[in-house]
């Protein structure tokens, strides 16, 4: 409506994550929250222009700084003095997996790769710090504007920071499927700037993980999606099929 974007969140939607988000963060990073009103579950954002989607490109100047004020500006779990019960990471992969128990589609693979997230989620995750993220910064919720680039529609998650900066590897190969591998090493050159490189390879494999799951139950498409995750998993993370393997599944390749 001109000016201003009124968003109404269905009543089992995520209003209360992302109204906190919006109030938490600095406003150098988020489009800027007028008002909101909790009984209709609506918030009234300023509007973005012009408002063009920012595609990845490495050498994106305006790119970096955006992340550097977003590295520079997570939001403590500490800081969270809220009655919201606000979902994890690990608590949203569960929930994946529950329902995507409901299909038998590739489900000797997807029961290893889950089983390897959990052991990767307590080698380098379960001790971690804690933050209030976003979790959804890719190019459709990056806009740029005449004075750098802002963020809409935060997710709410509770996690360590580096599933602040994984979601973008999966969007940009579902944009570009073309030479993917050398895509999704020229994001992990980007966003190790910003986390341990090491990590931030761990937590991507949760996400290819989580995301393959979630392909399973919500998308009515003949699992093509899930089937192109799964693809994606062999090829960054096991090189020579070691998952076909019985007994335990070996660590992924970077993680060895």
């Amino acid at each position: 409506y001109g000016s201003v974007i009124i968003k109404f969140h269905a009543p089992s939607g995520r209003f209360e994550l992302e109204l906190l988000y919006y109030q938490m963060q600095s406003s150098d990073i988020m489009a800027e929250l007028l008002d909101y009103d909790s009984e209709f579950r609506v918030l009234l954002i300023q509007k973005i222009k012009p408002g063009i989607q920012v595609k990845f490109h490495s050498n994106d100047s305006e790119l970096k700084r955006f992340y550097q004020k977003v590295s520079k500006s997570l939001l403590s779990k500490k800081m969270l003095d809220t009655n919201i019960l606000i979902p994890t990471i690990i608590s949203d992969f569960e929930r994946n997996i529950h329902h995507a128990d409901k299909y038998n589609f590739e489900q000797y693979f997807r029961k290893k790769m889950e089983e390897k997230v959990k052991e990767i989620w307590m080698e380098y995750f379960a001790s971690s710090p804690q933050y209030y993220l976003h979790r959804d910064l890719h190019r459709r919720n990056l806009l740029r504007t005449k004075t750098g680039i802002m963020a809409i529609d935060p997710l709410g998650i509770i996690g360590p920071e580096e599933f602040e900066y994984t979601i973008p590897f999966i969007i940009e190969a579902k944009a570009d499927m073309q030479d993917i591998i050398r895509k999704q090493e020229e994001l992990l050159d980007f966003f190790s700037e910003f986390c341990n490189r090491k990590r931030l390879y761990a937590a991507l494999f949760i996400m290819w993980v989580h995301k393959m799951d979630e392909y399973v139950f919500v998308k009515h498409d003949n699992f093509k999606l899930a089937k192109w995750t799964i693809e994606c998993i062999k090829k960054f993370f096991y090189e020579k099929d070691e998952w076909k393997l019985d007994g335990k599944l070996g660590w992924p390749r970077g993680l060895k």
